[in-house]
């Protein structure tokens, strides 16, 4: 089967096809190879203090997507056990193809826990990932295990991980997700064990943005042909004026559409000025005025509101971020009256209101840019994030601490900063591989500023003699510098 994804030229804005083959009857499907995590793997094995992986346990929760596999390669080469790899994934963005490839791997792959109802991804998926803590603990009663490393995505992992874990083992986790550093239910001030904030570190933050929305965008040329709407007659309403929301309202104001937006944030609209273009002061302003509605906030952009109410005339909801989080008092409240239309909960849904308008949200709610297709941003983009989590995965192993059993002392558990020679390391190695357009000039000189990078990024930083002894001759090439005297420079 041959996939024709369209694809955004970022230089013109034209649409060119990027085309991949893969064929989940005929043949095995290709793991993509990825230069950088192949190259990290030689520098971490050439390094003779390479902690050893083999008794470590992972517990992951990623996309089961094709790089997740390039991921775990990576892990297998440094020497962990496949049997000690505990992987779930999330039933909205798996991809059937790459979960056979990673049970292939003869890791522990959880099945998806999918929701029996609409709105109520966040509540099946505690389930499972409780569930997925029960076999962890059974495992470790017959196995000579000396660390735990979680790596979490939306902090419902270290939520659910027993208490006898956190206090009987040499743990770290690490959390990729800005969701997960500030949730209610976990306050990782309060780890009595360290956590690597990739979520926060200077590469994630300001590198992979772009490569999320340029994903977005391709989506929505799509559905953009799917619902084929009129631009006279037609409002885009879009929620978060961000990175994402950003590049949504730009695109589709270039397509000639009328685009009412809203964010609370007041800086959000200064490279923002088009005749077609509204700001809005509430979020109902933008429901209420607008035909279609992008959410774009990363969290419910419908609570407190009473959307039945508000809605008078048709209206299409779409998902730009993660699970079924922006319109999910919405879905809890059609989910309660029972008469909605949907073959699944992960299928469109559609609502008639008592005023007979449809309310239409697609893909129950669940970000329309995932189809459970093998990939969602390209192999080639979504390296630089995959580097930054291998980098995690070893920084995690060599700082993993057990609480000290003196009868009287606990551990503070430390929010790390991924450390500037990895993040600098990644950076530089991925951005010479890019086109010179795709981003800044001037990103490599930051990214070779090991105090810049540290103040771009969150946590706290620590020093790390084996990171040290395995980046400092590649750094010194890159004229990385750890002097408070560097470059001041801003983005």
């Amino acid at each position: 089967m041959m996939s024709k994804e369209p694809f955004i030229d970022k230089n013109g804005g034209n649409y060119v096809y990027n085309i991949r083959f893969f064929n989940t009857y005929e043949k095995e499907y290709e793991i993509p190879k990825l230069k950088l995590l192949d190259d990290m793997v030689e520098i971490f094995k050439t390094c003779s203090d390479l902690p050893s992986l083999e008794e470590v346990i992972f517990v992951l929760v990623q996309h089961k997507l094709e790089t997740t596999v390039t991921l775990i390669d990576a892990l297998l080469a440094l020497g962990a056990r496949p049997e000690n790899i505990i992987l779930s994934g999330k039933c909205y963005s798996t991809s059937p193809v790459i979960a056979d490839q990673l049970k292939k791997r003869k890791i522990n792959v959880m099945e998806d826990s999918k929701p029996e109802e609409i709105g109520q991804y966040d509540k099946y998926n505690r389930r499972g990932l409780v569930k997925m803590w029960e076999i962890v603990a059974n495992y470790l009663k017959n196995k000579n295990a000396d660390q735990v490393i979680v790596m979490d995505e939306g902090g419902r992992c270290l939520e659910t991980m027993p208490e006898f874990i956190r206090f009987e083992y040499k743990v770290a986790a690490i959390e990729q997700t800005r969701a997960g550093l500030y949730s209610d239910a976990v306050n990782v001030d309060q780890l009595v064990f360290p956590l690597v904030e990739v979520a926060s570190c200077a590469v994630k933050k300001i590198l992979e943005p772009p490569l999320i929305a340029i994903a977005i965008l391709n989506r929505l040329k799509n559905l953009l042909l799917k619902l084929n709407p009129d631009p006279k007659t037609t409002f885009f309403g879009v929620v978060g004026n961000g990175a994402i929301g950003n590049a949504v309202c730009k695109y589709l104001l270039s397509s000639g559409y009328k685009v009412l937006c809203y964010d609370e944030n007041e800086s959000a609209f200064k490279d923002i000025s088009d005749k077609n273009f509204y700001r809005v002061e509430t979020i109902a302003s933008v429901i209420a005025n607008s035909n279609i509605i992008l959410g774009c906030t990363g969290k419910d952009i419908t609570e407190g509101l009473d959307i039945l109410s508000i809605v008078k005339k048709n209206k299409v909801f779409v998902s730009c971020t993660s699970e079924d989080k922006e319109f999910r008092d919405l879905l809890l409240k059609i989910g309660q009256n029972n008469n909605y239309i949907g073959e699944e909960v992960l299928s469109d849904i559609t609502y008639l209101s008592k005023n007979k308008s449809k309310i239409t949200i697609l893909q129950g709610g669940f970000p329309f840019n995932f189809d459970r297709n093998p990939w969602n941003v390209p192999a080639e983009d979504i390296e630089v994030t995959q580097g930054l989590l291998l980098g995690a995965c070893i920084q995690a192993v060599t700082c993993a601490t057990k609480p000290v059993h003196d009868g009287i002392t606990i551990n503070r558990g430390s929010r790390q900063i991924l450390n500037p020679l990895i993040q600098s390391y990644v950076a530089l190695h991925w951005l010479s591989r890019r086109s010179k357009n795709d981003y800044p000039e001037n990103y490599k000189e930051l990214f070779k500023t090991f105090e810049w990078i540290k103040r771009n990024s969150g946590g706290e930083y620590y020093e790390n003699a084996f990171l040290n002894n395995c980046f400092s001759v590649l750094n010194n090439e890159n004229q990385i510098t750890q002097s408070h005297k560097t470059s001041r420079a801003k983005l």
